[in-house]
C-alpha cells in the first residue's frame, strides 16, 4: 500500500491530481512525499485549490452531521408506523396470494426440470406423480370422513326423521351452521 501511495506522489512532473491531493489530505504518504507534496503546492494552483476545496468540504460536512438539529417525532409515532404497516399488508389469508405462490411455484419447478435436462424432467415428474397420490389420499380421506359423518348422523337422527317436517328442518339447521362457519373463515372477517 506504502508503495502505491509513494507512486501517486513522488517528486516528478505527475505529482499533480485528484488521487495525490486525497492522499495528502488522507495523510496516508510518508514524511518525504508529504513534504515534496507541500513543495509542490507552493507553485501548483490547481492543486492548492483542489486541496482548498477538499478541506472546505469536509469542514461543511463534519459542522453539517454535528450541529443538525435532532427532529422531534410525535410520541405515538412508532405505534402510526405499525398500524400503517399492519393495515397495507395483504396476508396469507387471502386465497388469490395463495394460489399465485402455488402457480408461480409450480413454474418454476417446471423451468428448474427443463433446465436440468432429461434427468430433471424425469425427477420432476416423479415428484407431480408423488404428489399426486398425496392429493389423492388426502381427498379419500375427507371422502371417507363425510361418508362416517353421514353414516352417524343418518344412525343418530332414524329415529326422528320419520316426522314429516323432521327432515327439512335438520337440512336447514345443517345448512345455517355450513354457512355460518364459512362465511366466519372469509378474509377480511374479523368474527374469527
Amino acid at each position: 500500500m506504502e508503495a502505491e501511495i509513494k507512486d501517486i506522489i513522488h517528486e516528478d512532473a505527475s505529482l499533480c491530481g485528484q488521487e495525490a491531493v486525497l492522499a495528502f489530505l488522507d495523510g496516508l504518504p510518508g514524511p518525504e512525499a508529504m513534504l515534496a507534496f507541500e513543495s509542490h503546492l507552493e507553485v501548483c494552483s490547481g492543486c492548492r485549490e483542489s486541496v482548498n476545496r477538499e478541506k472546505l468540504f469536509s469542514g461543511l460536512l463534519d459542522t453539517s452531521l454535528v450541529s443538525e438539529p435532532e427532529v422531534p417525532l410525535p410520541k405515538d409515532f412508532a405505534k402510526r408506523v405499525a398500524v400503517t404497516a399492519e393495515s397495507s399488508v395483504v396476508g396469507t389469508a387471502d386465497r388469490s396470494n395463495t394460489l399465485r405462490a402455488a402457480v408461480i411455484v409450480a413454474v418454476l419447478l417446471f423451468l428448474a426440470a427443463i433446465a436440468a435436462g432429461e434427468k430433471g424432467i424425469s425427477v420432476a415428474s416423479l415428484a407431480v406423480e408423488q404428489l399426486g397420490v398425496i392429493a389423492l389420499a388426502v381427498m379419500h380421506l375427507v371422502y371417507s370422513i363425510g361418508v362416517s359423518v353421514a353414516v352417524l348422523m343418518r344412525a343418530a337422527t332414524a329415529p326422528v326423521v320419520d316426522g314429516p317436517l323432521t327432515l327439512p328442518v335438520l337440512a336447514l339447521f345443517v345448512a345455517v351452521a355450513m354457512f355460518i362457519f364459512f362465511r366466519s373463515r372469509q378474509p377480511g372477517n374479523t368474527a374469527n
